[in-house]
């Protein structure tokens, strides 16, 4: 890549894969967005975001490309969190305003299923559903047992219309918590998050992968 990052962002879109914002050792937010052409192997800058952020979460719908909310500096030593929502629209190489998070909750992921986006962990109390077609939100509805509040550095995938959240640990309200085994589902279609019947994993993780293999 032409900029060095942590804290960024990645989609693939278009069959291309996108390296979005982030963050050089904590001194300032990248606005830069780059772009891995296949066909010449090779990096190239496109327009970047409107508002440079951190620790975003990002989602593609219907040939665009959306970041949620993220950290931006406001002074040489603080930080900030942002409930802007930056749409990327890559037929014009231009990003956009789309209505922002509703009392600026930091999302930690965000995951495209069928026509909504659903964003869930970092400081959100539950589960949001975005409609990119009307820019509205909707909360959606879980059981008052597994409140997702506060839970970040997981690692997330989709399965169908289930979202299996898996580790991490809860810094952002508790810090110093340590990381956790728990692997935890989230069935889009009623709203529900529970444990029931998953196993845990052999060790607590944080800061991890996971991905969905699909067996025939």
């Amino acid at each position: 890549m032409g900029e060095e990052r942590k804290w960024h962002g990645m989609a693939a879109l278009n069959g291309q894969a996108y390296v979005v914002g982030g963050d050089v050792e904590g001194t300032w937010r990248l606005e830069d967005v780059e772009v891995y052409r296949e066909t010449t192997n090779s990096w190239e800058n496109v327009a970047p975001l409107k508002l440079g952020v951190s620790q975003f979460a990002i989602a593609t719908f219907s040939g665009n490309m959306y970041v949620f909310g993220g950290e931006r500096r406001s002074t040489t030593t603080t930080t900030r969190r942002t409930g802007c929502v930056q749409r990327y629209n890559p037929a014009e190489d231009e990003w956009t305003f789309a209505t922002p998070l509703p009392d600026k909750p930091w999302p930690g992921k965000a995951f495209t299923i069928k026509a909504n986006v659903y964003l869930f962990g970092g400081e959100m109390d539950g589960i949001l559903c975005y409609d990119p077609l009307t820019d509205c939100y909707e909360k959606v509805h879980e059981s008052d047992r597994w409140v997702l509040s506060g839970h970040d550095e997981f690692s997330s995938t989709v399965c169908g219309s289930e979202i299996y959240i898996v580790g991490g640990r809860r810094t952002k309200v508790y810090p110093g918590t340590k990381p956790k085994p728990t692997v935890r589902c989230c069935n889009v279609t009623s709203g529900i998050v529970s444990t029931w019947g998953l196993t845990e994993l052999p060790l607590p993780l944080y800061m991890h992968n996971v991905v969905t293999v699909l067996k025939n």
